[in-house]
Order: C-alpha cells, then sequence, then structure tokens
C-alpha cells in the first residue's frame, strides 16, 4: 500500500515532492492571460496544502476528480506566507491501493473509549426521561458508528475522525464544571443539549474519503436533523414531559445563539445560554489550537501566524507555548 513517508506539514519550500494525497477539493481557473490552471486542495491525516497545476492543465485535469487519490510530482514554493505546491505531473492512484485512515486525520482518542464514554453520561445524569433519551441514541449501532466517525465540522473546529463525539464529551465535561457555579441552572439539562446539540452532523456530513456536506446537509442542515431525530426518539418513551421535551428541542434550535449565524431561536432559558456560549468556547478554542500547531507565522521566527480568515484575525504564538498546570477536562487526554 502507498503511505505517505512524510506528513504535509513537515514539508518545506524548496523540496522535490513525490508521494500520494487525497484530493480535498479542486477547481479549474484562468489566469489574467487566458491560460487554464487548476487550483487544488491536497491533504493527509496531517493538514492539507494548497497546489497549483500551472502546466498541462487540461491534461493532467482530466486524470482525476475531487476525493481521488493522486501520486503527485511537483515542489513545494510559498505564497503569501503559505507553502503551496506547484505539480509538474500526477497520476491517479487505485482506492485498494491505498491506507485510507493515513488521509484523513482522526481523534488522538480512542474511538470505542469515546463510545464508551457517551453512553456513561447517562449514568451521570438524574432525570430519569433525559436518561432514557440519550440511551435510546447510545443503544443504536447504526448511530454510534457514524458518530464514532463523524468530525464535528466541515472546516471550522474537531475536523477529524471522532471530532463531533469528542466535542460532545468535552462539552459534557465543561458543563459539570461550571453549572455548579449556577445552581439555579438545570445541570441535567445542559447536559442534554451538549449531548444532543449536534447530533444532525453524522447525517449531515461525509466522512469516507473527505469531509463534505451530504445531500441531506446541504437541504436540511444539522439542525433540522438533529431536531427531528430527537422529536422522534422523544416519541417513543411513553411519558416524557411535553415542557422538558420543549426545552431540549429548544437547546437544539438556539445553540449557534444567533439568527445570523443559523440559529432558528435565540437562547431563552438559562441552559440555552449556557450550551450556546459552551459550544462556542469549545469550538473556537479548538480552531485556535489547530490554527497556532499548523507551523511557521508568514516571517520564519514570527511569533504572529498567518491571518486566521474565520477568526478574522492573526493569533499570537509567542516564542513557545505550553499546557497550564489545570488537568485535563471531560477526559481529553492527549490532545
Amino acid at each position: 500500500m502507498n503511505r505517505p513517508a512524510k506528513g504535509i506539514r513537515e514539508l518545506n519550500e524548496g523540496e522535490q515532492v513525490e508521494r500520494v494525497f487525497l484530493v480535498r477539493a479542486k477547481q479549474g481557473l484562468v489566469t489574467k492571460n487566458g491560460n487554464p490552471y487548476v487550483s487544488l486542495k491536497l491533504a493527509d491525516r496531517t493538514g492539507e496544502i494548497d497546489a497549483k497545476i500551472w502546466d498541462r492543465a487540461d491534461d493532467l485535469s482530466a486524470r482525476f476528480k475531487k476525493d481521488d487519490f493522486v501520486r503527485v510530482r511537483g515542489v513545494v514554493s510559498s505564497f503569501q506566507g503559505a507553502p503551496q505546491i506547484t505539480v509538474r505531473d500526477l497520476d491517479p492512484v487505485p482506492p485498494d491501493q491505498v491506507a485510507v485512515e493515513e488521509f484523513l486525520p482522526a481523534s488522538k482518542r480512542s474511538l470505542d473509549e469515546m463510545a464508551a464514554a457517551f453512553r456513561q453520561i447517562a449514568d451521570s445524569v438524574s432525570n430519569p426521561h433525559i436518561r432514557a433519551l440519550i440511551l435510546s441514541f447510545a443503544d443504536d449501532d447504526a448511530f454510534m458508528n457514524g458518530l464514532k466517525r463523524a468530525p464535528a465540522a466541515k472546516g471550522m473546529h474537531h475536523v477529524y475522525i471522532g471530532g463531533l463525539i469528542e466535542h460532545i464529551l468535552d462539552l459534557v465535561g465543561l458543563a459539570r464544571d461550571v453549572v455548579p457555579h449556577f445552581p439555579w441552572v438545570d445541570g441535567d439539562l445542559v447536559v442534554a443539549g451538549c449531548v444532543f446539540h449536534d447530533v444532525g452532523k453524522v447525517a449531515e456530513l461525509k466522512y469516507e474519503r473527505s469531509f463534505d456536506y451530504s445531500t441531506e446537509g446541504h437541504l436540511l442542515g444539522h439542525i433540522a436533523i438533529g431536531y427531528e431525530w430527537v422529536t422522534e426518539r422523544i416519541r417513543g418513551i411513553p411519558g416524557f414531559p411535553d415542557d422538558l421535551a420543549m426545552r431540549i428541542k429548544h437547546l437544539i434550535l438556539a445553540h449557534h445563539g444567533e439568527l445570523a449565524f443559523g440559529s432558528p431561536k435565540v437562547p431563552m432559558t438559562p441552559e440555552a445560554f449556557v450550551v450556546h456560549h459552551l459550544d462556542n468556547l469549545c469550538a473556537k478554542l479548538d480552531s485556535v489550537r489547530e490554527f497556532l500547531d499548523q507551523g511557521p507565522g508568514e516571517e520564519s521566527g514570527s511569533e504572529m501566524t498567518p491571518f486566521h480568515k474565520i477568526l478574522g484575525r492573526y493569533l499570537y504564538r509567542g516564542p513557545a507555548r505550553s499546557g497550564g498546570s489545570i488537568g485535563s477536562v471531560g477526559g481529553n487526554e492527549g490532545r
């Protein structure tokens, strides 16, 4: 099998490249002079790198499509402070000659251990209806197989195999630390929001060969999918209180926080405020961590990162970074 001997993050400017990549994105374009070229995003499990085909663009482009594996021959250059591969030649590689797991980033935590931890969340809540709702998902093998593999997003945070379940576990851990400071907030309801707010991403995203939106994801989105799933499960639990069902569904509908950010509703309960802000904190910090870990700044030795387009700012890396003295929260060992 073809296994990448060197990760994308280890590539250096001026280095000759001949190795297999996964084509994460592909776009045919035209230069100002009217010459065709192809813009690519190539990937392995360590990250992504932009690539350009300037010469023989039409010929080489006809050999492959998005989500194919290709053996690339080229050279690493730099564009606006970021590494980029200038492709000289490439050939498609059959999937059966590739170790697919080497081309998708994955959680450093055991997927099976995280699945077991997800099920144990049910034991940590005292409300029997919320416990039954969590178990209705945890006991569904098809759902759990998807949850164990799904990323938490296509490109913003926890973008790796197992990212969604890791994000959920991290949020539950944060909730257990935060809620005791607000004894008038329903802790079981907050845990329910942490568990269910993003479950629709199991169907919203595709994650077999690359991370992208499914047709259902494009047309419905994870909020609508998750709302429908939870509503259906609640109907199957005898005696589930109507008010509790409404509160849980509100947590799903309001977790993006603002209408402008895709929330059908803004938070209107204390628990919805907690879930939204913990979700935002967890997502933003994972995005910051990932960006800080990507490599050098715009100039060699720079203490600043390149510009983060989604966060809309540069980030300060400093001369050295290390973890704090506080222990891990929510069982997030290894990340």
